[in-house]
């Protein structure tokens, strides 16, 4: 608990194992359950080049690539989001260059915890907003998607994500069907 009150064996275990004690709470309510599973994947098929490695181990490297992978992700949702807003291209790749140097990414996107995969469903919200707003079109799935992550990597992010669309659907629908879809959407997310 060293560095942002994070526990990074907690973490490690949740990611590799399914089991760590603060990927199902309250406020990371499905952390472990989006995460292992895909890890999981991974294993197996890495299992057919490397053999001699047991599984345990093999999940506990690509463990280990879980956060920085979600820090490459958020990086290209920025650079797309940024395109979706019709952005130039050479501002789009100063602003992505600015961003993949961050404080933020830099840390957050090397420590094995939920910050990297918090920011990631932050940044699918705001490309949703960003498709809503400029398509003017609901992109509902999208939204479903978002809130899922949102909502079941870090609780607190639900704010952000229900800000975002609430927001974007208001600039394109009428508060009526702003409402409807918005509730739509976050009932099955």
């Amino acid at each position: 608990n060293v560095i942002f009150d994070t526990d990074l064996v907690t973490r490690l275990s949740c990611f590799a194992t399914g089991w760590g004690g603060f990927g199902r709470n309250p406020v990371h309510p499905n952390l472990c359950n989006l995460v292992n599973p895909m890890v999981r994947i991974v294993a197996v098929a890495a299992a057919t080049l490397r053999p001699h490695i047991t599984s345990l181990v093999l999940r506990q490297e690509i463990a280990l690539l879980v956060t920085p992978l979600a820090g490459l992700a958020q990086l290209a949702l920025f650079h797309l989001t940024l395109r979706t807003l019709g952005v130039w291209r050479v501002t789009r790749l100063l602003l992505a260059l600015l961003y993949a140097a961050s404080f933020s990414l830099l840390i957050f996107a090397s420590v094995p915890d939920h910050f990297a995969l918090g920011g990631l469903s932050v940044m699918l919200s705001l490309f949703a907003a960003a498709r809503t707003l400029m398509t003017r079109k609901a992109h509902s799935w999208l939204w479903v998607v978002a809130g899922f992550l949102a909502l079941g990597i870090t609780i607190t992010n639900a704010l952000a994500f229900f800000l975002l669309l609430i927001g974007s659907y208001l600039s394109v629908f009428e508060v009526r069907a702003t409402l409807r879809h918005a509730a739509a959407i976050c009932l099955v997310a």
